[in-house]
């Protein structure tokens, strides 16, 4: 994964607390462990955008948390991110089933005459759960809601040819090995 995309509604007036995102593995289907290398990134509130109409598509309606380098996740396993703040002023945007979704500036099919208006969210596929804690230990699991979130994954050119470059620094103390000089 190269970054995750987090909608949010509201942030603190006064503050700046930070925002922390990490990937876990999970146990049973529950967040549980360590975090994943590199997966671990802190924004501060001020990093924080907020949006009363989100879209995937508009960067300024979106806060992205880009990791410092690419996270692997094996694939057929299951894992959870976390989003973690000591401020409880912090809101997500998220679908409730049967419930009305956000309006947006996008048509949702090219055939709609009015983009606005709102549709009810359906039953959301199998791409997860939203899980809640008070303690980032005990999980509870709401099968009913599903956090609005993007996941962009690594692209890489592997037609490239790879170049490393090795230098070796001047004046470092040589030494010349002569035949039978290693034991084996």
């Amino acid at each position: 994964l190269n970054s995750i995309k987090v909608f949010f509604a509201k942030k603190p007036t006064t503050g700046n607390y930070p925002v922390t995102l990490k990937i876990v593995p999970t146990l049973n289907g529950y967040p549980s462990g360590e975090a994943l290398a590199y997966s671990t990134k802190v924004l501060s509130g001020d990093q924080i955008q907020v949006s009363s109409a989100p879209h995937y598509l508009d960067s300024t309606t979106y806060t992205e948390f880009t990791f410092d380098a690419p996270v692997y996740i094996q694939p057929g396993v299951l894992y959870a991110f976390i989003l973690k703040t000591n401020s409880s002023d912090y809101q997500v945007y998220y679908a409730q089933q049967n419930q009305l979704a956000v309006p947006s500036t996008a048509k949702a099919l090219p055939t709609d005459p009015n983009p606005t208006n709102p549709s009810k969210v359906g039953a959301a596929p199998y791409v997860g759960a939203l899980f809640l804690s008070q303690n980032s230990q005990t999980w509870t699991a709401d099968q009913n809601q599903s956090l609005m979130f993007v996941l962009d994954r690594c692209v890489f050119d592997n037609t490239a040819t790879p170049t490393i470059t090795y230098t070796v620094p001047k004046k470092l103390p040589q030494r010349t090995l002569y035949n039978q000089s290693l034991i084996y």
